[in-house]
């Protein structure tokens, strides 16, 4: 039986993108650990039968002397479970885990799911950060044995960092096409989840899904939602999401509440029903300034809904500019209204633009396509004569 562990910063995250994943693991017999600070996702990991093993891990410090401890714990985890693969998410489990599978000769793959926007701004700070990052890329690389990347962008970003024999490129995290999918009964529910927020039945819904965070494109979204609203009184903006209270970047609860004054927006928070919530959407809007590649886009994509986003990496990478959607420049509230104005005057662009979206999805961006990348680059590494 193989041993894979999976290591992350908050166990959302595994909860959120990668149970997929590890109930496929699961499924073929192996034991799956998800090694992750305490959080609130540990009884629903283990209701699937995934192991949880946490470490300790502050998420903002840079403290090297917390660094050092938190790589210690995990050397010691790794060489108490003598896993035969660990797989890692983001910057910092990245790099302590590549720190800790050197010490305790454990194979270990990086997987970067989005640059951030650090790679995208500009100014001294900025690239001093910037600099840090990458040092802290380099060093996390050295002792991978893999480093999966997300988009082409990314890749290109940090490909001198990284050996190019040890760099993989599987396009985004794969998406459940069967459940996203357009029932016949969507209509009945969309038609009650909009009654239960206030949207009448013939109105345009344009939908927001992600942290409320300055760099996802919140305030162009409802800057966006404004100038649309004075033209276009059918029109009616949803926000689903969330403050991270330890993002730097989140809005403050002073904006949302400002924001929630606003006519024809509707804040709703986290939901756990994104589904129900995409089928009463007729347009998804995400104006990020930098992805790994948007759940929010793959799903929308795969229930056959156009989406409005960005021209920036991981975004570009989802959207056909004129086919399954529209592309338009990050911080521009205008040309993102425009677009978004473009499908709520034309119903069957709407609708030829969903359907062009979920074929991508299936044929790009499905579980069916993804997964098996996933386990073909587990049993290259573990059957590997490779020495650890």
């Amino acid at each position: 039986m193989k041993k894979i562990a999976y290591v992350s910063l908050v166990d959302c995250n595994l909860y959120g993108f990668r149970l997929p994943w590890m109930r496929a693991l699961l499924a073929l017999g192996c034991d799956v650990c998800a090694v992750v600070p305490e959080g609130e996702y540990g009884p629903a990991l283990r209701k699937e039968g995934i192991r949880v093993v946490p470490y300790p891990m502050v998420r903002r410090s840079l403290n090297p002397i917390s660094g050092l401890a938190t790589v210690r714990r995990l050397q010691q985890i790794f060489k108490h479970e003598r896993f035969d693969l660990v797989h890692s998410f983001t910057l910092k489990p990245n790099l302590y885990s590549s720190l800790a599978g050197a010490l305790s000769r454990t194979p270990v793959v990086n997987h970067v799911t989005g640059l951030g926007y650090f790679y995208t701004e500009g100014g001294l700070k900025t690239r001093l950060v910037r600099f840090l990052i990458s040092t802290m890329y380099w060093l996390s690389f050295r002792s991978a044995r893999r480093v999966v990347f997300q988009n082409p962008d990314d890749l290109k970003a940090l490909q001198r960092l990284v050996d190019a024999r040890k760099a993989v490129l599987i396009k985004g995290t794969g998406v459940d096409t069967e459940f996203f999918a357009p029932r016949p009964e969507d209509a009945r529910k969309a038609l009650l989840t909009r009654r239960a927020l206030g949207i009448s039945e013939d109105a345009v819904v344009v939908t927001f899904i992600g942290r409320l965070s300055a760099h996802k494109g919140i305030r162009e979204f409802v800057e966006a939602a404004q100038i649309i609203s004075t033209r276009n009184p059918r029109s009616e903006f949803l926000v689903i999401g969330w403050i991270d209270e330890e993002n730097p970047a989140a809005v403050t609860r002073t904006f949302v509440d400002e924001a929630s004054l606003l006519s024809h927006i509707h804040f709703v928070g986290k939901r756990d029903d994104v589904r129900n919530m995409l089928a009463a959407t007729d347009i998804l809007a995400l104006p990020s300034y930098s992805e790994g590649t948007p759940r929010s886009v793959l799903e929308a994509m795969a229930m056959a809904k156009p989406v409005v986003t960005t021209d920036v990496r991981g975004c570009r990478q989802t959207v056909d500019d004129g086919v399954n959607g529209f592309l338009v420049p990050p911080r521009d509230s205008h040309k993102l209204a425009t677009a978004i104005e473009t499908l709520i005057a034309d119903a069957p662009l709407r609708m030829r633009m969903g359907r062009a979206g979920r074929k991508k999805a299936i044929e790009l961006f499905s579980n069916d396509v993804v997964i098996p990348q996933i386990l073909d680059l587990y049993s290259q590494l573990t059957e590997s004569a490779e020495p650890r």
